[in-house]
């Protein structure tokens, strides 16, 4: 749902497994969010007037860092741009947003992992609210024959961590592949639905066949 609080749009998503407000990112000068659900509306609009998230947009004080600052991934190249107040970074037009500079090896690799948790909840969270189900884990980690895991029983799904070189297109059907795994999804259903939210699916299939295969053969 959206919400629109003293000129400000925001883009809600609502999730049981929440524990607070989360930024998931910003588009066209609309902020993405996810609340928990036991948030009402009221607590939600008191809380976001009273939150630095409302200067997201048109704040001036993000601090560009020197032009030779950028940062790979997503089979991209991005310009840090640090802003201090932000809780989770988040990938806006060419730049990336963040509390922190990534100056050493060991940040630069937990932001990595930030921005790639960040990017697989909000894919996650579109099919969890398209389908109307709920995964309560998402874990990323080094993982050696397969881009992603599932644990129906536990309900979690879990990543691999070299994902975050791949493009943000591949990765939405990945996770789209991950979702209809973890349901036992037919093909029929699978491929209707990737027809109708999945940009060049066909395509994105033939790559992850073709990058699967030959870990496993060799």
């Amino acid at each position: 749902m959206y919400i629109e609080i003293e000129g400000q749009t925001y883009d809600i998503s609502i999730r049981d497994t929440e524990k607070g407000v989360t930024i998931m990112g910003q588009k066209d000068g609309i902020i993405q969010l996810a609340v928990p659900a036991q948030l009402s509306e009221g607590e939600l609009i008191t809380y976001l007037k009273s939150t630095p998230f409302k200067k997201l947009a048109q704040s001036d004080r993000p601090v560009k860092l020197e032009t030779s600052t950028t940062i790979a991934l997503f089979d991209s190249t991005f310009t840090v741009v640090i802003q201090k107040e932000l809780l989770n970074p988040y990938i806006a037009g060419k730049s990336l947003y963040t509390n922190l500079n990534p100056k050493s090896k060991a940040r630069l690799n937990n932001l990595l992992e930030q921005v790639l948790i960040q990017e697989l909840k909000q894919r996650i969270g579109f099919w969890e609210e398209k389908l109307g189900i709920l995964i309560d884990s998402i874990y990323i980690r080094k993982l050696k024959t397969n881009f992603h895991t599932v644990c129906s029983n536990s309900s979690r799904l879990t990543f691999d961590k070299n994902l975050i070189h791949k493009s943000r297109e591949y990765l939405a059907y990945l996770c789209a592949v991950a979702v209809f795994d973890y349901l036992q999804m037919d093909d029929s259903i699978r491929e209707q639905l990737a027809d109708q939210h999945i940009k060049d699916w066909k395509h994105h299939q033939k790559v992850f066949l073709y990058e699967l295969t030959p870990q496993v053969n060799r």
